[in-house]
């Protein structure tokens, strides 16, 4: 009776039958012949993006059925999974996976070879051919003595910062022997007569007579320059000067000047005449004690109104408020560009006129209670700027109602304009920040406004 099954457990191919084996004189066994994995490339292949869960494709493999799979990368990483069956562009496996093998699955193919043992049971192991990769391709050394051009031999290269170095004695041009016809000793000339060494005292050989010829015109010139009786030569030709030494081209510029512009009696009379009209004037109008007393008292008028209203940190205080009440508004409503081409629109199409004006009298309000009389925008108009003048020296706040109301704008002490959106029918009131009362004539108000 024989064993039959399948390789994977997910039966994606057709039953195979158990193999047996002869073990010695009338006896057979499971073939359980010692099988080992060779590889059949030395470098990964990348599925396809077609790949599915129990297949392959790859096109132009070499792989047969029976071969085996073993995933380098990816989440089959180390999976190895038996070929079924082929195509040419596409290998069939024996198991199927839960998920598509996908380009990053790479893999290397292998193929089972039987070990090989001698006879005294030793195995027998071979490291065959040597390999390398080039060029992203398994490349096998091979040394072709007949034909040269064939020869893929094994690269050894010496590689720094720029890229590969090279060392070849054909680039080197230079011979390694000192002896033989291509000796690389160092011949030194010009080209046509070249230096001799005595063979001997390895010295090179000088002519005595050039020798000779050039030491006697040496000793000659020494002894006139030792002879200080003589005249010695000197050269000016290239001298150097200190630094602002005059020239004879500088000399010459400076008489041509003195000769075209000479200094005269007429000139000198005209330097007299200007340094006694300066004298005049400061005789006429001196600085006196009296102006300087006027300086001095101008002085004090300022320093006194500094005195009498200077800068408080309540002061800072209110501004500080005021400006980030403006900061807030600037937030909560930035200007857009559709509401500058509002503003432009109402300003061209409108005359700006002051729609309403109040003038304070002594009014009768309590501590810290709103102004009662204030501004109202008119019916069919719309304020777009408040403007209050004052002598009140406080800062105050406007409002749109008596009590209960919305801020509109804070004014410093010295008043100024404030930019609103205000409607028809809006009456503003003042309030000043420290509480005070108002007095006489201290507040102009002016709303100031266009056509709704």
């Amino acid at each position: 009776m024989s064993n039959k099954g399948w390789p994977s457990s997910q039966k994606t191919t057709n039953q195979i039958y158990q193999t047996i084996q002869p073990l010695g004189a009338g006896k057979h066994g499971a073939d359980v012949l010692p099988k080992a994995m060779s590889a059949l490339s030395l470098i990964d292949l990348v599925p396809e993006a077609t790949s599915g869960l129990d297949y392959i494709d790859l096109a132009g493999h070499s792989i047969k059925a029976g071969d085996m799979i073993r995933f380098t990368a990816g989440d089959l990483d180390r999976d190895e999974v038996a070929v079924s069956r082929v195509e040419p562009n596409r290998i069939y496996l024996s198991h199927k996976f839960e998920t598509e093998i996908l380009p990053a699955d790479t893999f290397i193919p292998l193929r089972a070879v039987t070990l090989t043992i001698d006879k005294g049971g030793n195995l027998a192991t071979s490291s065959g051919p040597i390999q390398f990769i080039k060029d992203g391709a398994a490349q096998q050394v091979l040394e072709d003595t007949i034909t040269p051009a064939n020869n893929a031999p094994l690269p050894v290269k010496l590689t720094g910062a720029t890229g590969d170095i090279n060392i070849t004695a054909g680039d080197l041009n230079v011979q390694t022997s000192h002896v033989g016809a291509n000796y690389d000793s160092q011949r030194i000339g010009d080209g046509t007569t070249e230096l001799e060494i005595i063979p001997v005292t390895r010295e090179a050989k000088v002519s005595d007579a050039n020798a000779k010829s050039v030491l006697d015109a040496l000793l000659v010139e020494l002894a006139l320059k030792a002879d200080l009786t003589e005249t010695q030569p000197v050269s000016l030709a290239s001298s150097p000067l200190p630094t602002g030494a005059a020239t004879e081209t500088t000399l010459a510029a400076v008489l041509a000047k003195i000769i075209a512009a000479p200094a005269t009696e007429a000139k000198q009379d005209s330097s007299i005449t200007e340094l006694q009209s300066i004298l005049a004037k400061i005789i006429v109008a001196p600085a006196t004690e009296a102006k300087q007393d006027t300086s001095i008292t101008a002085l004090g008028d300022i320093l006194a109104k500094i005195i009498v209203a200077p800068a408080t940190e309540a002061k800072q205080d209110t501004n500080i408020t005021a400006l980030g009440d403006i900061l807030a508004k600037i937030i909560a409503a930035p200007a857009t560009e559709a509401k500058q081409d509002a503003i432009i629109a109402a300003l061209g199409s409108s005359d700006i006129t002051v729609l309403d004006s109040s003038f304070t009298a002594s009014p009768t309000v309590p501590t810290a209670t709103r102004l009662a009389t204030g501004v109202t925008v008119p019916a069919l108009k719309k304020g777009t700027e408040l403007e209050i003048l004052t002598k009140a020296g406080d800062n105050f706040t406007a409002y749109d109602a008596v009590t209960g109301g919305n801020v509109i704008g804070r004014f410093t002490q010295a008043g100024g304009r404030l930019p609103v959106a205000l409607t028809a029918a809006t009456a503003i009131f003042l309030q000043s920040d420290t509480g005070a009362d108002f007095t006489a004539n201290d507040l102009t108000i002016n709303l100031i406004g266009v056509d709704a």
